[in-house]
């Protein structure tokens, strides 16, 4: 059985082999990860809150991990990079939605791939679009509302988000050993989940793609769906 407990960082608990992988990314002089890989348990998706006054904005559980502030004078904000191929009309949500927002190809490859690209965005509290990614609503299923979507990841940053645009659209792509170019999709659950299960081979890679940031992402793998996963560099 699969504990309930977060974990501690520098591990990542296997699903599928039920139980936890080694602190892969220990030296060999038993150094502790560089990575503080933590769990959100129960996260339970918000309703369409019929008569609530005001509404939330994310689930209880999801708040101080995505909207905490912890130093008053420097901000922390929230953004999220989106799939386009899994929101249907996302270029056209977010113009409607009036978040600040830019989709990570540049150039011919965001005029041809806009509609299944990756596009980031500054998630502000009690704006409804924010809102609407963390919405599921069974019994009377609004194409808008996006939580079973799981369209992407978040991350919270004191940077801008022509910053974040910069520092994430390099790896958009990356280069195999014999030199051949890959479209990468690291705004995937699965691809971040992928990773950590290996990140004994890839921590350098993952620490790369973190920078000075915090990524929060749903687990694809877990057997919950209602599991998120907290990344972190050690000592940021």
């Amino acid at each position: 059985m699969i504990s309930d407990t977060p974990h501690k960082p520098g591990t990542y608990q296997d699903p599928w082999n039920e139980g936890e992988a080694p602190d892969a990314a220990a030296t060999a002089e038993g150094q502790t990860s560089p990575l503080i890989i933590e769990t959100i348990e129960d996260v339970i998706p918000l309703d369409d809150q019929f008569g609530i006054y005001p509404p939330k904005t994310v689930p209880d559980a999801l708040y101080e991990p995505l909207f905490g502030q912890t130093d008053p004078d420097t901000p922390c904000h929230t953004y999220a990079i989106l799939d386009a191929a899994k929101v249907t009309n996302l270029p056209e949500l977010l113009a409607a939605s009036e978040l600040e927002h830019r989709c990570l190809f540049k150039g011919q490859a965001e005029d041809d791939l806009r509609d299944v690209a990756p596009w980031i965005v500054k998630l502000e509290e009690g704006n409804s679009f924010t809102r609407n990614l963390f919405t599921q609503d069974t019994k009377n299923p609004a194409p808008w509302y996006l939580w079973d979507k799981n369209p992407g990841i978040y991350i919270r940053s004191t940077a801008s988000l022509n910053d974040l645009w910069k520092h994430f659209r390099k790896f958009t792509r990356i280069q195999d050993e014999t030199g051949k170019w890959f479209y990468f999709r690291f705004w995937e659950g699965v691809t971040l989940d992928g990773l950590l299960l290996i990140h004994k081979q890839e921590t350098d890679f993952i620490l790369r793609i973190l920078a000075k940031h915090i990524i929060i992402f749903k687990s694809a793998i877990r057997f919950s769906d209602h599991t998120f996963i907290t990344l972190q560099k050690d000592g940021d």
